[in-house]
């Protein structure tokens, strides 16, 4: 017997053991609603049998629409609701377990519902929020001090920022430098040329320096736009942490390739050698 949760037109198959559904970064099942729990419910699936509990969550489950209360069988047809999220439970055995698995989960079967649910997840989400002007003051990515946009030195702590900034003190720059300058001009212009999407995915940002959680809505294969007040220098090694709907996070390694203080202030990311699995789910997203 295999058991799968469907999720709009998707289904995602459980493992034996522990599933763990919720918004938190570390769950099995992550839904982006402020309605579900960071750890919302537990599915135990074993012997060929399930059972599901609520984690103390604050908005409580429903249970083909009964309040859920203690542990209780999943059965075939059940329905589970959580937040605005209503899942399905379909028990499968024999040879249409195979087709199914074939058919619900083709490359990447636990991100197969949150590619067909991320319209939805779109339209669950606000417009973009308008973003206020960039600060007077710039933040020093060493002790985290404020210091005034035209310090080139921190004076706490004697960081220095990188050349180059629109805020920073007009330099000559040798003639040697120029062809580099422009190699890499035309390398960044390459990358912003990849397909992008506006698409309204929330992101996790982690560095050395500093935690970023916020939503980009500008996506490609190669790299993601953060908006943020706090930026990190341009080389700065992190990690993007994407939150699909109806999906496990995907982390993915990356570096700051470029940053904007004027304007939409934020940090454009490069990923860095993404997985496989991870190059298929961002196609698969941005070619819908």
């Amino acid at each position: 017997m295999r058991l799968f949760l469907e999720y709009h037109e998707g289904s995602v198959q459980l493992p034996p053991g522990e599933t763990i559904i919720g918004r938190d970064v570390g769950c099995s099942l992550r839904f982006n609603d402020p309605f579900v729990s960071r750890r919302h419910v537990r599915i135990v699936f074993e012997d060929d049998a399930a059972h599901v509990e609520e984690l103390a969550s604050r908005n409580g489950t429903w249970l083909n629409d009964e309040p859920l209360v203690g542990r209780q069988p999943l059965a075939d047809g059940d329905s589970l609701r959580l937040g605005k999220r209503t899942l399905r439970v379909l028990w499968v055995q024999g040879e249409a377990a195979e087709a199914a698995a074939e058919t619900t989960q083709p490359d990447y079967p636990e991100l197969a519902a949150g590619l067909l649910a991320i319209d939805d997840a779109i339209r669950d989400l606000e417009s973009p929020p308008t973003q206020p002007a960039p600060p007077p003051a710039q933040t020093c990515p060493a002790c985290r001090s404020a210091v005034a946009a035209i310090h080139d030195v921190c004076p706490h702590c004697g960081h220095e920022f990188r050349a180059g900034r629109p805020a920073s003190l007009t330099q000559q720059i040798p003639l040697g430098e120029v062809d580099a300058m422009v190699a890499e001009a035309e390398a960044e212009a390459e990358r912003r040329s990849a397909t992008r999407q506006p698409l309204a995915i929330p992101v996790v940002y982690t560095s050395e320096t500093m935690t970023i959680d916020a939503i980009t809505w500008d996506l490609s294969r190669s790299g993601v736009f953060i908006a943020s007040l706090l930026l990190d220098e341009v080389g700065t090694k992190c990690q993007v942490t994407l939150l699909p709907e109806a999906a496990p996070a995907i982390p993915i390694a990356s570096v700051v390739a470029r940053v904007t203080e004027e304007g939409e202030p934020g940090m454009g990311i490069r990923f860095h050698e993404p997985s496989e699995r991870v190059r298929r789910w961002l196609e698969a997203v941005l070619d819908r």
